[in-house]
Protein backbone atom coordinates (compact mmCIF):
# COMPACT_ATOMS: atom_id res chain seq x y z
CA UNK A 1 0.00 0.00 0.00
CA UNK A 2 1.13 3.13 -0.93
CA UNK A 3 1.45 6.44 1.97
CA UNK A 4 0.29 9.27 1.67
CA UNK A 5 1.66 12.42 1.54
CA UNK A 6 0.86 14.97 4.07
CA UNK A 7 -2.63 16.53 4.50
CA UNK A 8 -3.76 19.73 5.61
CA UNK A 9 -6.58 21.75 6.59
CA UNK A 10 -8.03 24.60 5.38
CA UNK A 11 -10.74 26.85 7.04
CA UNK A 12 -12.30 30.15 5.74
CA UNK A 13 -13.26 32.43 8.78
CA UNK A 14 -14.53 35.61 9.56
CA UNK A 15 -15.42 37.69 12.93
CA UNK A 16 -18.26 39.28 11.75
CA UNK A 17 -18.89 41.10 15.33
CA UNK A 18 -15.82 42.87 14.69
CA UNK A 19 -16.09 46.76 14.58
CA UNK A 20 -13.25 46.80 12.27
CA UNK A 21 -15.15 44.59 9.87
CA UNK A 22 -18.31 46.00 10.29
CA UNK A 23 -17.28 49.04 9.28
CA UNK A 24 -15.27 48.09 6.03
CA UNK A 25 -18.26 45.86 4.92
CA UNK A 26 -20.59 48.92 5.24
CA UNK A 27 -17.98 51.27 3.34
CA UNK A 28 -17.85 49.05 0.52
CA UNK A 29 -21.55 48.14 0.39
CA UNK A 30 -22.40 51.44 -0.06
CA UNK A 31 -19.44 52.08 -2.86
CA UNK A 32 -20.55 48.60 -4.73
CA UNK A 33 -23.18 48.56 -7.08
CA UNK A 34 -25.53 46.09 -7.58
CA UNK A 35 -24.95 44.32 -4.71
CA UNK A 36 -26.49 40.88 -4.28
CA UNK A 37 -29.46 40.42 -1.59
CA UNK A 38 -26.99 37.05 -0.50
CA UNK A 39 -24.43 39.55 1.16
CA UNK A 40 -26.76 41.44 3.24
CA UNK A 41 -27.44 38.54 5.86
CA UNK A 42 -25.37 38.65 8.96
CA UNK A 43 -25.20 34.70 8.81
CA UNK A 44 -22.80 34.97 6.28
CA UNK A 45 -20.29 36.40 8.42
CA UNK A 46 -21.38 35.74 12.05
CA UNK A 47 -19.51 33.56 14.18
CA UNK A 48 -20.90 31.44 16.80
CA UNK A 49 -17.56 30.21 17.91
CA UNK A 50 -18.06 27.01 15.67
CA UNK A 51 -14.37 27.09 14.86
CA UNK A 52 -13.48 26.31 18.00
CA UNK A 53 -15.18 22.98 18.01
CA UNK A 54 -14.60 22.39 14.61
CA UNK A 55 -10.99 22.43 15.33
CA UNK A 56 -11.79 20.23 18.66
CA UNK A 57 -13.64 17.74 16.22
CA UNK A 58 -10.25 17.65 13.94
CA UNK A 59 -7.97 16.96 16.60
CA UNK A 60 -10.07 14.11 18.25
CA UNK A 61 -11.00 12.15 14.92
CA UNK A 62 -8.95 13.49 12.34
CA UNK A 63 -5.48 13.79 14.51
CA UNK A 64 -3.18 13.14 11.31
CA UNK A 65 -3.77 15.96 9.76
CA UNK A 66 -0.56 18.11 9.29
CA UNK A 67 -0.99 21.62 9.43
CA UNK A 68 -4.20 23.53 9.73
CA UNK A 69 -4.57 26.95 8.05
CA UNK A 70 -7.25 29.26 9.07
CA UNK A 71 -7.91 31.89 5.93
CA UNK A 72 -8.99 35.79 7.39
CA UNK A 73 -8.99 39.29 7.20
CA UNK A 74 -6.50 40.16 9.40
CA UNK A 75 -8.22 38.20 12.70
CA UNK A 76 -7.21 36.00 14.94
CA UNK A 77 -10.21 34.12 17.21
CA UNK A 78 -9.24 35.05 20.98
CA UNK A 79 -9.16 31.81 21.96
CA UNK A 80 -6.97 30.21 19.66
CA UNK A 81 -3.39 29.22 20.27
CA UNK A 82 -1.49 31.13 17.66
CA UNK A 83 1.83 29.40 18.56
CA UNK A 84 1.10 26.06 18.14
CA UNK A 85 3.34 25.08 15.31
CA UNK A 86 0.52 23.67 13.52
CA UNK A 87 -1.64 26.55 13.13
CA UNK A 88 -1.28 29.27 10.48
CA UNK A 89 -3.58 32.04 10.25
CA UNK A 90 -3.43 32.89 6.19
CA UNK A 91 -4.14 36.42 5.46
CA UNK A 92 -6.32 37.27 2.19
CA UNK A 93 -3.25 39.26 0.84
CA UNK A 94 -1.71 35.66 0.85
CA UNK A 95 -3.54 34.09 -1.71
CA UNK A 96 -5.07 37.18 -3.95
CA UNK A 97 -3.03 37.44 -6.42
CA UNK A 98 -4.30 41.36 -7.48
CA UNK A 99 -4.59 43.12 -4.43
CA UNK A 100 -6.97 45.54 -5.63
CA UNK A 101 -9.57 43.17 -5.47
CA UNK A 102 -9.34 43.52 -1.44
CA UNK A 103 -10.82 43.86 1.00
CA UNK A 104 -13.27 40.69 -0.32
CA UNK A 105 -15.97 39.59 1.58
CA UNK A 106 -17.38 37.16 -0.87
CA UNK A 107 -16.71 33.23 0.38
CA UNK A 108 -16.86 32.07 -2.68
CA UNK A 109 -14.36 34.36 -4.51
CA UNK A 110 -11.97 33.62 -1.62
CA UNK A 111 -12.30 30.04 -2.24
CA UNK A 112 -10.80 30.25 -5.73
CA UNK A 113 -7.52 31.43 -4.72
CA UNK A 114 -7.82 28.89 -1.34
CA UNK A 115 -5.31 26.50 -3.00
CA UNK A 116 -2.29 29.21 -3.13
CA UNK A 117 -1.37 29.40 0.95
CA UNK A 118 2.40 28.96 0.63
CA UNK A 119 3.52 25.48 1.74
CA UNK A 120 0.01 24.15 1.26
CA UNK A 121 -0.14 20.12 0.87
CA UNK A 122 -1.13 18.87 -2.50
CA UNK A 123 -4.13 16.92 -1.38
CA UNK A 124 -5.93 19.48 1.51
CA UNK A 125 -9.24 18.74 3.12
CA UNK A 126 -11.15 22.64 2.76
CA UNK A 127 -13.64 23.17 5.64
CA UNK A 128 -16.39 25.99 6.24
CA UNK A 129 -15.94 26.72 10.38
CA UNK A 130 -19.90 24.64 10.51
CA UNK A 131 -18.17 21.24 9.11
CA UNK A 132 -17.26 18.80 11.91
CA UNK A 133 -15.90 15.35 12.36
CA UNK A 134 -18.10 12.77 14.23
CA UNK A 135 -16.46 9.91 14.36
CA UNK A 136 -13.31 8.78 13.24
CA UNK A 137 -11.75 9.13 10.06
CA UNK A 138 -8.65 8.03 7.52
CA UNK A 139 -7.14 9.85 4.91
CA UNK A 140 -8.42 6.98 2.52
CA UNK A 141 -11.75 8.27 3.50
CA UNK A 142 -10.40 11.49 1.54
CA UNK A 143 -8.27 10.56 -1.09
CA UNK A 144 -7.06 7.91 -2.92
CA UNK A 145 -3.42 5.76 -2.54
CA UNK A 146 -2.75 7.49 -5.85
CA UNK A 147 -3.55 10.67 -4.66
CA UNK A 148 -7.23 10.99 -6.18
CA UNK A 149 -9.75 13.18 -4.59
CA UNK A 150 -12.51 11.19 -3.11
CA UNK A 151 -15.71 13.32 -3.60
CA UNK A 152 -18.55 12.99 -2.83
CA UNK A 153 -22.16 14.34 -4.91
CA UNK A 154 -25.90 14.72 -3.35
CA UNK A 155 -28.74 13.61 -5.70
CA UNK A 156 -29.48 17.44 -6.56
CA UNK A 157 -29.10 17.79 -10.16
CA UNK A 158 -27.11 21.14 -10.85
CA UNK A 159 -29.45 24.12 -11.96
CA UNK A 160 -28.72 24.78 -15.76
CA UNK A 161 -28.56 27.76 -17.91
CA UNK A 162 -27.89 31.54 -17.23
CA UNK A 163 -28.39 32.84 -13.79
CA UNK A 164 -31.54 34.36 -13.32
CA UNK A 165 -32.28 37.86 -11.44
CA UNK A 166 -33.92 36.04 -8.43
CA UNK A 167 -31.42 33.32 -8.39
CA UNK A 168 -29.39 33.35 -5.02
CA UNK A 169 -26.22 33.38 -5.45
CA UNK A 170 -24.77 29.92 -5.00
CA UNK A 171 -27.14 29.32 -7.68
CA UNK A 172 -25.95 31.40 -10.32
CA UNK A 173 -22.63 30.40 -8.93
CA UNK A 174 -23.72 26.45 -9.56
CA UNK A 175 -24.75 27.51 -13.12
CA UNK A 176 -21.86 29.36 -13.84
CA UNK A 177 -19.65 26.03 -12.68
CA UNK A 178 -21.56 23.96 -15.03
CA UNK A 179 -21.69 25.98 -17.90
CA UNK A 180 -17.69 26.39 -17.54
CA UNK A 181 -17.33 22.42 -17.29
CA UNK A 182 -19.98 22.11 -20.26
CA UNK A 183 -17.41 24.25 -22.60
CA UNK A 184 -14.24 22.11 -21.29
CA UNK A 185 -15.69 18.70 -21.09
CA UNK A 186 -19.12 18.27 -23.23
CA UNK A 187 -22.17 18.52 -21.78
CA UNK A 188 -23.57 15.98 -19.42
CA UNK A 189 -25.91 15.89 -16.03
CA UNK A 190 -24.51 16.96 -13.17
CA UNK A 191 -24.95 16.59 -9.22
CA UNK A 192 -24.20 19.33 -6.38
CA UNK A 193 -21.19 18.41 -4.22
CA UNK A 194 -21.92 17.35 -0.42
CA UNK A 195 -22.26 20.60 1.79
CA UNK A 196 -19.17 19.22 4.26
CA UNK A 197 -15.94 18.55 4.28
CA UNK A 198 -13.90 18.82 0.85
CA UNK A 199 -11.40 16.77 -0.35
CA UNK A 200 -9.32 19.04 -2.79
CA UNK A 201 -6.46 18.99 -5.01
CA UNK A 202 -3.84 21.88 -5.19
CA UNK A 203 -3.23 20.96 -9.37
CA UNK A 204 -6.67 20.80 -10.02
CA UNK A 205 -7.47 24.21 -8.18
CA UNK A 206 -4.29 25.94 -10.20
CA UNK A 207 -5.59 23.96 -13.83
CA UNK A 208 -9.09 25.15 -12.91
CA UNK A 209 -7.56 28.82 -12.34
CA UNK A 210 -5.92 28.71 -15.65
CA UNK A 211 -8.46 26.92 -17.82
CA UNK A 212 -11.25 29.65 -16.74
CA UNK A 213 -8.84 32.58 -16.03
CA UNK A 214 -11.71 34.94 -17.71
CA UNK A 215 -14.55 33.96 -15.55
CA UNK A 216 -12.05 34.10 -12.22
CA UNK A 217 -11.51 37.36 -13.15
CA UNK A 218 -15.10 38.72 -13.40
CA UNK A 219 -16.16 37.03 -10.33
CA UNK A 220 -13.36 38.31 -8.39
CA UNK A 221 -14.60 41.84 -9.59
CA UNK A 222 -17.19 41.67 -7.13
CA UNK A 223 -16.12 42.00 -3.04
CA UNK A 224 -19.49 40.50 -2.21
CA UNK A 225 -21.82 37.39 -3.54
CA UNK A 226 -22.96 38.04 -7.08
CA UNK A 227 -24.45 36.16 -10.18
CA UNK A 228 -20.57 36.27 -11.20
CA UNK A 229 -19.75 33.54 -8.72
CA UNK A 230 -18.17 30.31 -9.17
CA UNK A 231 -18.69 27.35 -6.84
CA UNK A 232 -15.76 25.88 -6.95
CA UNK A 233 -15.86 23.21 -3.94
CA UNK A 234 -19.35 22.65 -4.53
CA UNK A 235 -19.00 21.54 -8.43
CA UNK A 236 -16.23 22.92 -10.10
CA UNK A 237 -13.53 21.21 -8.75
CA UNK A 238 -15.30 18.09 -8.32
CA UNK A 239 -16.17 17.24 -12.09
CA UNK A 240 -12.83 18.85 -12.90
CA UNK A 241 -11.04 16.14 -11.54
CA UNK A 242 -13.44 13.66 -12.05
CA UNK A 243 -13.05 14.82 -16.00
CA UNK A 244 -8.85 14.25 -15.88
CA UNK A 245 -8.78 10.74 -13.74
CA UNK A 246 -7.88 12.56 -10.65
CA UNK A 247 -11.41 12.32 -8.89
CA UNK A 248 -13.28 9.16 -7.45
CA UNK A 249 -16.91 9.13 -6.60
CA UNK A 250 -17.26 7.92 -2.96
CA UNK A 251 -20.19 8.06 -0.02
CA UNK A 252 -19.89 8.97 3.89
CA UNK A 253 -21.85 8.70 6.38
CA UNK A 254 -22.99 12.59 6.90
CA UNK A 255 -25.64 14.82 8.04
CA UNK A 256 -26.25 18.40 6.93
CA UNK A 257 -28.53 20.23 9.33
CA UNK A 258 -29.48 22.84 6.70
CA UNK A 259 -31.66 25.51 8.77
CA UNK A 260 -30.09 26.07 12.54
CA UNK A 261 -31.60 29.51 12.72
CA UNK A 262 -34.21 30.84 15.07
CA UNK A 263 -36.16 28.01 15.87
CA UNK A 264 -35.17 26.01 19.07
CA UNK A 265 -37.70 23.10 17.47
CA UNK A 266 -35.97 23.03 14.16
CA UNK A 267 -32.58 23.23 15.48
CA UNK A 268 -33.85 20.70 18.52
CA UNK A 269 -34.79 18.05 16.07
CA UNK A 270 -31.36 18.23 13.98
CA UNK A 271 -29.35 18.06 17.21
CA UNK A 272 -31.37 15.07 18.47
CA UNK A 273 -30.56 13.46 14.82
CA UNK A 274 -26.74 14.15 15.01
CA UNK A 275 -26.91 13.23 18.58
CA UNK A 276 -28.65 9.36 17.36
CA UNK A 277 -27.38 8.95 14.28
CA UNK A 278 -23.42 9.54 15.28
CA UNK A 279 -22.48 10.74 11.82
CA UNK A 280 -19.00 10.73 10.47
CA UNK A 281 -19.52 14.28 8.63
CA UNK A 282 -21.95 16.90 9.75
CA UNK A 283 -22.82 20.51 9.07
CA UNK A 284 -24.79 23.05 10.95
CA UNK A 285 -25.82 25.77 8.51
CA UNK A 286 -26.47 29.16 9.45
CA UNK A 287 -29.56 30.09 8.58
CA UNK A 288 -30.64 33.47 10.46
CA UNK A 289 -29.66 32.28 14.53
CA UNK A 290 -29.04 36.09 15.06
CA UNK A 291 -32.60 36.65 15.35
CA UNK A 292 -32.87 34.42 18.25
CA UNK A 293 -30.36 34.97 21.21
CA UNK A 294 -32.17 31.75 22.92
CA UNK A 295 -31.13 29.83 19.64
CA UNK A 296 -27.05 30.85 19.77
CA UNK A 297 -26.79 29.70 23.47
CA UNK A 298 -28.46 26.69 22.60
CA UNK A 299 -26.13 25.81 19.80
CA UNK A 300 -23.48 26.61 22.36
CA UNK A 301 -24.41 23.92 24.60
CA UNK A 302 -24.67 21.67 21.99
CA UNK A 303 -21.38 21.81 20.63
CA UNK A 304 -19.87 22.04 24.25
CA UNK A 305 -21.81 18.72 24.98
CA UNK A 306 -20.80 17.17 21.85
CA UNK A 307 -17.45 18.21 21.86
CA UNK A 308 -16.43 19.17 25.67
CA UNK A 309 -12.60 18.45 25.69
CA UNK A 310 -10.53 21.62 24.63
CA UNK A 311 -7.97 20.81 21.71
CA UNK A 312 -4.22 21.49 21.98
CA UNK A 313 -5.20 24.31 19.43
CA UNK A 314 -7.04 26.55 22.27
CA UNK A 315 -4.79 28.73 24.38
CA UNK A 316 -5.27 26.91 27.45
CA UNK A 317 -2.81 24.69 26.32
CA UNK A 318 -0.28 27.66 25.16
Amino acid sequence: MHVLKPIDAVYLWVDGGDPHHQQQRAYWEASEQNVHVDCKSPSRFADHGELKYALRSLALYAPWVRNVYIITAGQCPVWLHGAHPNIHLIDHRDIFLDATLLPSFNSTVIELYMDRIPGLSECFLAFNDDFFFGATVEPYDFFTEDGCARVRLTDDLCPLGEPLKDDPAWIAGLKNAHTLLDQCFGREQRFVGTHNVRPMLRSVCEACRQDFAGAYRKASKHRFRSHSDIMLPLLLHTYYALSIGKGELTSIDEYFANGIGPSLENNERHFADIRRQRPTLFCLNDQRIYENPDANVQLQQFLEEYFPYPSLFEKCFA
